[in-house]
């Protein structure tokens, strides 16, 4: 009889069957807005992991903030593909009802899901959480009912579960909720209330006359200005953003600066001569996008990559391609055209406008 000693065959399933521990460190990205912000992690007392694979639960976690790993889990999934949802809450008194987590009052929450196959995952892995609670001020007098608040968050979906509570809120309190797909709640049960994730909304009075949002631009930075434009330079700084478990920032933190966004890599060229105040800036490189459009600029090859750049701010700053496991922030601008234009505009690198014509829309 005889016997072969090739070794046997092994689809790919069967390959990437061996279990991986991996270590997470998370972080909330440190902003300075008009909500209150938890700038490390220890700002917690709550965290949640939800571990799915295949559209079905695998592990349920839950860490408390006097444990010792808290902050650092490390997990072990089995082989093959896992969606995991990490959330965050200063709310100690919150729990689990099923794969919901419930708080009777709300507490500041963060949330991030990723998508993991142990074949090639790294060992250790850092989380940037993104904040998914609105807050609500009340500055009027008497009270105001609010109804059609979330509490729940389903961590199988990582959305807010549909049930919904009210509360009422005297002079000077303030909550939060959850947003739900349509971003409103009630006001006195007549009037909806458009609300944000990661803003405040201040009501001034309880028969909806007064309401807007308060205003996110509080302590930006006037950067420059020009006949047609000024750029401001917001206070928050998104930290701990790594393109490995991030591809894609200038999305997934698109609602959290608004209405700030990431500079391109032609408006960094520009950043890289100018100077931040002092303690506006942690010092870390900061992240840039090229911008397809931007093909040619300056008659050189190389622009227009959509890969995204790093910079430092002036005066000797430097602009590099981003790498993927390094730690980078974002600092967001916003640009402000000084009158009504009915065409489109871009910035050069100097700050000027591509075109020196405008066109003045009256009303």
């Amino acid at each position: 009889m005889l016997f072969s000693c090739e070794k046997p065959i092994l689809n790919e399933e069967d390959a990437n069957d061996t279990p991986k521990t991996i270590t997470f460190q998370l972080f909330s990205p440190a902003q300075a807005r008009t909500t209150r912000s938890a700038a490390a992690i220890t700002d917690f007392k709550k965290i949640y992991i939800y571990d799915s694979k295949g559209g079905y639960q695998e592990q349920l976690l839950e860490q408390s903030a006097d444990d010792p790993d808290f902050g650092s889990p490390t997990i072990t999934l089995t082989g093959g593909h896992h969606q995991l949802t990490f959330a965050a809450t200063d709310n100690a008194d919150a729990y689990l009802d099923g794969s919901v987590l419930r708080q009777e009052t709300m507490g500041d929450t963060f949330l991030k899901t990723i998508d993991i196959n142990t074949q090639n995952a790294p060992a250790n892995q850092r989380i940037v959480l993104e904040r998914v609670v609105a807050g609500i001020l009340y500055k009027g007098e008497g009270t105001v009912t609010l109804s059609g608040l979330r509490n729940g968050l389903s961590l199988s979906s990582a959305k807010p579960a549909k049930a919904t509570t009210t509360k009422t809120l005297s002079t000077g309190q303030q909550l939060y909720t959850l947003v739900p797909d349509d971003e409103t709640v009630v006001m006195d049960g007549k009037r909806n209330i458009h609300i944000l994730q990661n803003a405040f909304t201040v009501i001034y009075d309880n028969d909806g006359t007064h309401t807007d949002p308060e205003d996110p631009t509080n302590g930006e930075y006037l950067l420059t200005e020009n006949d047609t434009a000024q750029i401001y330079v917001a206070r928050m700084e998104l930290t701990d953003i790594t393109l490995e478990n991030t591809p894609d920032p200038q999305a997934a933190y698109a609602a959290q600066m608004y209405p700030y966004r990431m500079p391109t890599r032609r408006e960094a060229y520009g950043f890289v001569k100018k100077e931040l105040p002092e303690d506006f800036w942690t010092g870390a490189r900061c992240l840039a996008y090229d911008r397809p459009e931007d093909k040619g600029f300056l008659g050189a090859t190389g622009w227009g990559s959509g890969d995204y750049y790093t910079f430092t701010w002036g005066p000797n700053g430097t602009s590099n391609k981003a790498g993927t496991k390094t730690a980078y922030s974002i600092k967001p601008i916003r640009v402000v055209p000084i009158v009504p234009i009915s065409q489109s505009f871009t910035l050069d690198g100097d700050f000027t406008w591509s075109t020196d014509t405008t066109t003045v829309v009256k009303f």
